[in-house]
């Protein structure tokens, strides 16, 4: 039987070497003197990212033993198996990401090479930077039970990351959390205004004056956010709303709920929202931010009275709101049931939300 070389892929070209080195007593040092190379050649050939050719295959095996076929059919082999490892780490990465979205919405350029684009897009030179980068994400909320990363992960990582790129295009002021206390009133008042052609400049306008960066960004199939908020510089930060329910209670709620989180927890890297999120006290707390400036707790005992149109019309005009947020805070705080003056909330479509980009 003809003896045929069958890698053991915990043993690398690099690994052969070293475990050499290590039996023969020979330090890093001492080897790359007495194949006259410097250290940094050296360094390349344990990390395997040097080539053996014939001549580095003839230095190992004078020095290290085995013959050069040796060497060179071990590197051969390594080599064609990275490289298969490669393919089907990129075939698996871009299978993830939702690609054709990305392309039909101009994320990435559907005319060139699909694996380049999207190293691009995401400011990566490899699938394992990617990895790296965002594997800690991924992990950290799984953690938290977060049902926006449970399964499409890479639908929703490619919105965050879309919504960074948009971010960094908006020129702000310095992030200084007194100064959006002071606005809260300003911001709660573009609540009333009908239109997102109006009131989308408008809110990113102040926003902006405020430090932050607002996006708003249609999210690909199998992104379940409704927002996120996150730091994306010590001076700059970024509220990211993807209009799910494209209805205005469910927007201003998820803006207020996003903006509580920067001003009360500046510490978490990231937020991401979906309605189905386990309620830790973070999300308690953004929730009553965000319900105590629309509907401020002194006005309870008249919202729980408030029924028929004149009397959410009125409660809505005193509070400086619309009267759909208002109804959404009646159903969210069980005043009213789900189904009952849905008709108050104003409904918006996305060629309308596009109009203001």
């Amino acid at each position: 039987m003809t003896n045929k070389f069958q890698p053991n892929w915990s043993i690398s070209p690099g690994d052969s070497i070293q475990k050499l080195l290590e039996l023969k007593n020979i330090s890093l040092d001492d080897f790359a003197y007495s194949i006259g190379e410097k250290p940094s050649m050296v360094d390349s050939l344990i990390n395997n990212s040097c080539q053996i050719d014939e001549t580095v295959a003839q230095t190992l095996s004078v020095t290290l033993g085995s013959s050069p076929a040796y060497w060179l059919n071990i590197s051969k082999v390594y080599n064609e198996w990275s490289k298969s490892r490669i393919d089907a780490d990129k075939d698996l990465w871009l299978k993830d990401l939702p690609l054709n979205f990305m392309e039909s919405n101009g994320w990435v350029d559907s005319k060139t090479d699909r694996y380049e684009e999207c190293l691009k897009f995401f400011d990566i030179k490899s699938v394992g930077e990617f990895k790296n980068k965002y594997d800690q994400l991924h992990n950290e909320f799984a953690f938290r039970k977060s049902s926006a990363f449970s399964e499409e992960f890479g639908a929703t990582i490619a919105w965050l990351r879309k919504g960074e790129i948009e971010a960094n295009k908006q020129v702000t002021t310095k992030w200084d959390p007194e100064q959006v206390t002071k606005k809260l009133d300003d911001l709660k008042q573009i609540s009333r205004v009908k239109s997102p052609k109006q009131f989308i400049p408008r809110l990113t306008s102040l926003c902006n004056a405020l430090g932050i960066s607002l996006v708003i960004l249609r999210a690909p199939k199998g992104c379940r956010a409704s927002g996120a908020s996150k730091f994306i510089s010590n001076s700059k930060a970024m509220i990211l709303l993807s209009f799910r329910y494209l209805t205005d209670d469910q927007f201003w709620f998820t803006f207020f709920h996003e903006l509580g989180h920067l001003v009360m927890h500046p510490e978490v890297a990231l937020f991401l929202e979906a309605n189905s999120e386990v309620q830790n006290d973070f999300e308690l707390e953004a929730n009553l931010f965000a319900g105590e400036l629309l509907v401020p707790s002194e006005f309870y005992p008249v919202l729980k009275k408030t029924r028929g149109k004149k009397s959410i019309l009125k409660l809505a005009q005193e509070l400086g709101i619309s009267p759909g947020i208002l109804v959404g805070q009646m159903q969210f705080a069980g005043i009213t049931k789900p189904s009952y003056y849905n008709h108050y909330k104003r409904r918006y479509n996305w060629d309308e939300i596009n109009q203001t980009s």
